[in-house]
C-alpha cells in the first residue's frame, strides 16, 4: 500500500522505487515480490533506466521456480511478459541485438504455450536482421507464421519475407496498457 500511495497519490517515484526495493530485499519470499519487481521494472523502463529495468525483470524470472510446502509450486503469471520485455529492452532501447536474440530465444524455449510467443518471434526476427543475419530473420519469420498465422505480426512478417527490409525496423505497437499495470487490493 505504501508504494501504491507514493506512486499514485503522491507522485513520489523515488519513494515508490525505494519502497518496492525494500520489499524485495526484506521479504524475498513474500507472495508480493513478483508484483513489486514488475512495478519496479516498469518504473525503471518508463524512466529510461533500461539496465535497471532489465535487472528487475531478470530478478522476476529468477524466482519462477519457487515452491512452498503450503501452496506447492509458485509460478508468477508475469514470467513470460517479463522475458519478452527483457528482449524488447535489449533490442529497442539498448540497441543490443545479440542480447535481444538470446532473450527471445530463452523466452521461446521456456514458455512454449505463452500468448506472447508471436511477439518473441517478431523480436527475434528483428534482432537477427539488426545483426545482419538475414537467414536467421527469415527462419524466425517463417516460424512466426507457421505457429501463429493470425498474429498481428502476420502482415508485417509476410511483407518482410517478400523483401520489405523496413518492415522489421520498427515494432508494431501493442495495445496501450494502463499507466501502471498492477491491481492493488
Amino acid at each position: 500500500w505504501r508504494a501504491h500511495v507514493q506512486l499514485v497519490r503522491l507522485q513520489d517515484l523515488a519513494g515508490a522505487r525505494a519502497t518496492l526495493r525494500a520489499l524485495v530485499e526484506q521479504a524475498p519470499t513474500s507472495p508480493l515480490v513478483d508484483d513489486a519487481l514488475w512495478v519496479l521494472a516498469d518504473l525503471y523502463r518508463r524512466q529510461g533506466a533500461f539496465d535497471r529495468a532489465v535487472g528487475a525483470y531478470e530478478a522476476l524470472l529468477g524466482i519462477r521456480n519457487e515452491t512452498s510446502l503450503l501452496v506447492g509450486s509458485y509460478r508468477s503469471r508475469r514470467l513470460d511478459d517479463a522475458a519478452l520485455r527483457v528482449g524488447d529492452l535489449h533490442l529497442w532501447a539498448r540497441r543490443d541485438p545479440a542480447a535481444a536474440a538470446r532473450a527471445y530465444d530463452r523466452c521461446l524455449a521456456d514458455f512454449d504455450t505463452s500468448v506472447v510467443r508471436d511477439d518473441c518471434w517478431w523480436g527475434l526476427a528483428a534482432a537477427r536482421q539488426a545483426a545482419d543475419d538475414a537467414a536467421g530473420a527469415r527462419v524466425a519469420l517463417e516460424a512466426l507464421l507457421r505457429e501463429r498465422p493470425d498474429s498481428r505480426y502476420a502482415g508485417p512478417a509476410r511483407a518482410a519475407l517478400a523483401g520489405d527490409a523496413a518492415a522489421l525496423a520498427t515494432r508494431p505497437e501493442p495495445p496501450r496498457a494502463p499507466a501502471y499495470e498492477v491491481r492493488w487490493p
